[in-house]
């Protein structure tokens, strides 16, 4: 599973912000080479953190340099990497878990909600200044069309630990970049009936915050949703019953 949400998640990074498969260099350190920090970075990659504090030390080193090409600092691509090693080091010597790229606006806490990497990356994100409700601001400048996810929405996709720990810090549920779209719409496109579980029955729905409007202009409700993305797993109809249950009460 993971392997696949990877290919996926880097096939839509190739497209969005290069268009040119031959020029993708992906989240390789590479990124960085040329550049003012590219010893600096080479030391990162390569776990030799005590050269890389003397670096910090000795020179005027900017610890989220933007790389050229997609204008990410080395903790996107630590985060990416699931190396959680380079990320303490990078976060306890200032990096930004909130700082947003220049492609589509993605930050290391949206990736480091994805369900690819270890959710320890997360708790430390979160731990150290990492905002559960970052996003992209209509106004932010980017060279492609800005994402539209939160931390929490991302997590709500895939993954029951990673949404739970996003909630518990402050996530907030009724929220979406693009209205609607929030994390119980998620969830329930996904059909990950055990994060709609979840929330439905430990935290307070706005349900009219969550909906999509279909192409003939109509507006559906989480209840309508659900009806649309049928569950995969005969295991999760009795939860399915007691949620759709519960919408009817709310409704």
């Amino acid at each position: 599973m993971r392997k696949y949400i990877l290919v996926i998640f880097v096939t839509q990074m190739m497209v969005a912000c290069i268009g040119n498969e031959k020029d993708y260099l992906g989240y390789d350190i590479e990124l960085w080479k040329d550049t003012e920090v590219w010893d600096f970075a080479k030391c990162i990659s390569k776990g030799k953190f005590e050269r890389a504090e003397k670096m910090l030390k000795d020179y005027s080193i900017d610890i989220d340099f933007k790389d050229p090409k997609f204008g990410e600092t080395l903790l996107f691509w630590a985060v990416f990497n699931d190396n959680l090693d380079a990320v303490k080091f990078l976060v306890d010597h200032g990096a930004n878990p909130n700082a947003h790229n220049t492609c589509n606006g993605t930050s290391p806490m949206v990736l480091a909600a994805s369900g690819f990497n270890s959710i320890e990356i997360l708790k430390y994100l979160l731990e150290h200044g990492g905002n559960p409700n970052d996003y992209v601001k209509e106004n932010e400048i980017l060279s492609y069309g800005r994402i539209l996810e939160t931390p929490l929405t991302k997590a709500a996709f895939i993954s029951l630990e990673k949404t739970k720990m996003i909630v518990k810090a402050g996530g907030d549920l009724n929220f979406s970049v693009k209205p609607g779209r929030t994390a119980f719409f998620k969830a329930a496109i996904s059909t990950r009936i055990e994060i709609l579980d979840y929330l439905l029955f430990n935290y307070k729905l706005d349900y009219k915050k969550t909906f999509t409007v279909t192409i003939k202009g109509d507006t559906l409700y989480l209840k309508e949703i659900m009806k649309n993305n049928p569950i995969l797993h005969p295991n999760d109809s009795i939860i399915f019953m007691r949620i759709n249950e519960y919408l009817d009460s709310q409704y």
